[in-house]
Formats: structure tokens, sequence, C-alpha cells
């Protein structure tokens, strides 16, 4: 398989604008955001239910009522009084393309807050509607996902803010400084991680951290020697942070690089979490280049 076979077969999730740089990639750590892709899927599989919940007269066609033994129209009322609060006589009669239109409204111009309230209460009070979310969670790069306690009752997990925050920054450093062979890197682990590839993101992110310090020493052929060359240099403040690099090193070697049958795979979250490790790592790296 040539290299551009292999490109465009790792990026068939991608938009060609994706592909080609136009459009930035997801960002799979930001807490605060929920892709416009993610609230269309939801609020696709919502009107999936409401158009299946409603009567039919005798012709066979949809009628803009609910049929007697539907679910969603009870759900939806229980969900308006229970999270939003509202009296029941604050809530009008339900008809299927009012619901419809409340759904669609709430997954648009909702925060990202009043949608995942609305996907767990779903989840743990609506159990024909869990296939379908738990989906669009999956098919979605997001911040979240979604785990279940003993009880089956649903969390859904966010990345550390604080961690995404600083992922951020580091990233805009680098930008600015255009190390763009690292960014290159770091798009590509993104792009892996996107893809639910979590050892190839693992792989890339790392490669990330070894071109920033080959330009520290740039003679050197492994990240061991460029440790030892930007210690020699005295760009290391202590022995601590250089050991905190090796372990960076040795865990993408043996979980990613040279992973065995028996090694324990790396997971959605240990990949997000390595995937910050490392752009903070090479950002770290691409500063001790820039006179202080």
């Amino acid at each position: 398989m040539t290299q551009d076979e292999q490109y465009h077969r790792e990026n068939l999730h991608l938009t060609p604008s994706q592909r080609l740089g136009a459009v930035p990639l997801p960002d799979p750590i930001k807490p605060e955001h929920l892709s416009r892709r993610f609230r269309i899927d939801l609020d696709l599989k919502f009107g999936e239910e409401i158009d299946a919940a409603k009567a039919k007269n005798r012709y066979g066609e949809a009628l803009n009522t609910y049929s007697g033994s539907n679910n969603i129209e009870r759900m939806l009322f229980r969900y308006k009084t229970e999270m939003l609060e509202k009296f029941p006589d604050e809530i009008t009669e339900s008809k299927p393309c009012e619901d419809r239109q409340f759904i669609t409204n709430l997954l648009r111009d909702g925060q990202y807050n009043e949608i995942l309230d609305l996907s767990e209460w779903f989840l743990i009070n609506a159990s024909y509607m869990k296939a379908g979310i738990e989906t669009v969670f999956a098919n979605n790069p997001s911040a979240y996902k979604i785990g279940y306690a003993e009880n089956n009752i649903p969390f859904i997990y966010p990345v550390n803010q604080a961690s995404a925050e600083a992922v951020s920054k580091a990233l805009d450093r680098l930008n600015s400084n255009n190390q763009t062979d690292i960014l290159s890197k770091i798009r590509e682990a993104a792009t892996q991680l996107n893809n639910q590839e979590y050892l190839a993101s693992a792989k890339f992110s790392m490669d990330a951290v070894e071109i920033s310090g080959s330009q520290l020493a740039p003679n050197k052929n492994s990240f061991g020697q460029i440790l030892s060359e930007i210690a020699k240099q005295k760009l290391l403040p202590n022995n601590e942070i250089r050991q905190i690099l090796d372990k960076i090193n040795a865990y993408a070697n043996e979980h990613a690089r040279h992973a065995k049958e028996d090694t324990p795979k790396i997971e959605r979250d240990e990949a997000i979490y390595f995937f910050g490790l490392c752009a903070v790592t090479a950002d770290y790296l691409a500063s001790k280049q820039q006179p202080n």
C-alpha cells in the first residue's frame, strides 16, 4: 500500500475540506464544544422516534397527532416537567410537529450542558432511545463518553477542562512560532483520535514530542539520545523533568510503537490524555529554542 493510499484509508471519515486543511478538525478535548454534526445526528434520532409515533389515517398517511400507543409524547411531557420544571398547565397540547420543533430548537441553540441533560435523561428513562443516543456519542468526537454504573445509570464523563485549556494554549504557541512539522504530527494524532484509532494516535502524539526534541539535538537518532544531549546543554531545569520525559517515551514504546499481543490496549481516555500530554510537552521543548 502506498503512502497516499494509507493516508486516504485512514482519513475516510473526514470531509474533503478537513482532509485538505480548509476546515479545522473536530476538537475532541474541548468540554464546551458539541459539534454541529453531533447536534444534527441527535436531532435526527429524536425525529425518527417522533415520526414513528404519529397516528395514521386509513390510507396509511401520517397525521399531526400521536398514536394512542406511543411513548415519546409521554416521555417529552415528563422531560419538560422534571428537567425544565414546567407545571403541567404550562405545557400546551402535544403535537408531533411542535415537539419536533422543540427538540430541534434545543439541540441547535442549547448550551452543551442542556444537551447533555437531555441525553442523560432519555438514557435513564427511555430504553428505546438508548441505542440511538449511544450511536451519536460513539460516532461524533467530543469530550464526553457514556459509561454505566452498577445501577445502569449513565454518566457522561468530561475530559478535564484545565487540561483542555493547556493543550489549546500549547497549540496556539506552536502555531505562532511556525512549528509546522510538530503541528502536522499533532494534527495526525487528532485525526486518529477522532477515528477511534487510539494506538495510532499515541504514535503520532509521541512523534510530535520527538520532532520538537530533535530540533534541539538534530544529530541524535533516538529520543533517549536527544534527552542526553538536551541535558548536556542544560536546557532541562532538573533531573526530575528528564525522568518525566523518559517515562512519556517509555509509555509510547511499550503501548504503541512496540506493543505486544498481551500489552494492555490503549483506550479512549488514555489516548486523549496522552494526546494532551504530548502536545504540551512538544510545546515545552519547542520553547527551549526561543530566547528567554
